[in-house]
């Protein structure tokens, strides 16, 4: 057990990084370049931590093929083949990506106060769904619902009282029982204080079987166990995605015209 103590030990300083109790450069290596943001060290964290071919965006929006958009997303990390339109980003503008061949969502706060929860739920909410379908899945890949594919989390630095913002959590739910499961965060990490998770299919404390879509609260270890949570989350899903054809949307230029609701001629060769 050696190894992981240290292993353990190791998120925790990344999670003094965060709260502000120690340098990035103490953890990260040449970061003068991020600044003292929690957003940009978060993402410091992501890039190293999840497999290469991803990608981690900061700032951005997701769309689908029917043209539904989300609000701004934090965070995004998604694999290299998703679509992405980020040229006017360096200029203010936005970015977005195709929600098919998207990791992650994760939302970055200062703090979590109990009056902001049901507008930080929704954020999650307005994302539009995949079109890729369970047809689209390898048959042989067992036990992997791919509507559940995007992870939604949240990180703070604080936030008002951990157990009442789980109950908040719990009522937001259950006065919206139309939001999807897969539109909810899997996980609420609070640095330091403790990490609200969504438990999925198989998840268990000790013997006992946890319910599915209900959310637990973990008050120790939270820095260890939410960070590696995230990365580990993000690692399972890469490892999936030879084996899922992504519906991406292939008639861009075509949705383009037709939504301009311009005319246009198609010419053909000269007879």
């Amino acid at each position: 057990m050696q190894f992981f103590d240290r292993l353990a030990q190791y998120f925790e300083s990344i999670g003094a990084v965060l709260s502000g109790q120690s340098q990035a450069a103490s953890v990260f290596p040449n970061a003068s370049d991020i600044g003292d943001s929690r957003e940009a060290i978060y993402m410091r964290f992501l890039e190293q931590h999840v497999p290469h071919w991803c990608e981690v965006e900061r700032g951005g929006y997701l769309f689908s093929g029917d043209g539904l958009e989300s609000g701004q997303i934090d965070l995004i990390v998604s694999a290299g083949s998703a679509p992405r339109y980020a040229f006017l980003k360096s200029h203010g503008g936005k970015s977005f990506r195709q929600v098919d061949g998207v990791i992650a969502a994760i939302s970055i706060k200062s703090t979590i106060r109990l009056t902001d929860v049901s507008s930080i739920l929704d954020d999650f909410s307005k994302i539009p769904q995949m079109q890729t379908q369970a047809k689209d899945v390898n048959p042989g890949i067992q036990n992997f619902d791919i509507s559940d594919f995007l992870m939604c989390a949240v990180y703070a630095s604080k936030c008002d009282d951990l157990l009442s913002v789980a109950s908040k959590v719990r009522e937001h739910y259950s006065v919206n029982q139309d939001i999807p499961q897969n539109r909810r965060p899997s996980l609420i990490h609070v640095n330091g204080k403790g990490v609200i998770f969504r438990a999925a299919k198989g998840s268990t404390y000790g013997e006992k079987e946890l319910l599915i879509g209900e959310y637990y609260v973990i008050q120790t270890t939270a820095n260890v166990f939410g960070l590696s949570y995230v990365a580990n989350e993000v690692r399972k899903r890469v490892a999936l995605l030879p084996h899922i054809l992504f519906r991406m949307n292939d008639d861009i230029p075509g949705k383009l015209l037709e939504s301009s609701g311009l005319p246009f001629d198609v010419f053909g060769p000269p007879r």
